[in-house]
């Protein structure tokens, strides 16, 4: 049973923060504009940073998370980094348009069906920075389509933005987990948005 917290860690653009992951492992992260927090490949067991420069090349991913993230996800304060300054928010988004669809997916051999969001993924510029707003007719999400409908060949141009989507406890730290795992960037999400698109 997961035990609730009281309350979730006050949100300050640039604080600098570890959260604690499976078996004890910790990783850094930095708060931005609310919601967004910026998580880097910086790894430990003991939950000691000293010594610990952030920069833009260790940098994982930048999401959005819940409130309920920070609540539930055990979260320390800390103070002997200085965090980055000068990041900037991403502008180049993954959008997911609505609706369902089945994926197949192989897992030990044995094929599964997962159900898959969305009927196509879309390159999107969503500069949440600019000032502008964001005037199209999904809901203000984002200013434009790069690709509209993203394609296998287009994977290597989409880089490694990361989905739209807000990210919540417990799966946004077993996918940090991965990470810690497999020493680089992971994204479960994206695996089976290419799935989908083949």
């Amino acid at each position: 049973m997961m035990e609730k917290k009281k309350r979730a860690t006050p949100w300050k653009s640039g604080k600098v923060i570890s959260i604690r992951l499976r078996n004890g492992v910790y990783v850094l992260a930095q708060m931005l504009r609310d919601p967004y927090l910026v998580f880097f490949n910086h790894f430990n067991e003991e939950n000691n940073w000293k010594g610990v420069t952030l920069k833009e090349e260790d940098i994982l991913f930048c999401k959005a998370v819940t409130r309920q993230f920070l609540r539930y996800s055990p979260v320390t304060i800390v103070k002997e980094v200085n965090p980055l300054l000068d990041y900037e928010l991403p502008k180049e988004w993954i959008y997911s348009h609505i609706g369902g669809h089945p994926i197949t997916v192989s897992v030990k051999g044995r094929e599964r069906q997962v159900a898959g969001f969305g009927r196509r993924c879309s390159l999107v510029l969503a500069d949440k920075d600019s000032g502008q707003p964001e005037d199209n007719p999904l809901m203000g999400l984002f200013q434009a389509y790069i690709i509209p409908d993203i394609k296998e060949q287009d994977w290597d141009r989409v880089g490694q933005a990361e989905h739209m989507s807000i990210e919540v406890f417990p799966t946004l730290n077993e996918r940090l987990y991965l990470c810690f795992l497999y020493g680089k960037y992971k994204s479960r999400t994206r695996y089976l948005f290419r799935k989908a698109s083949t």
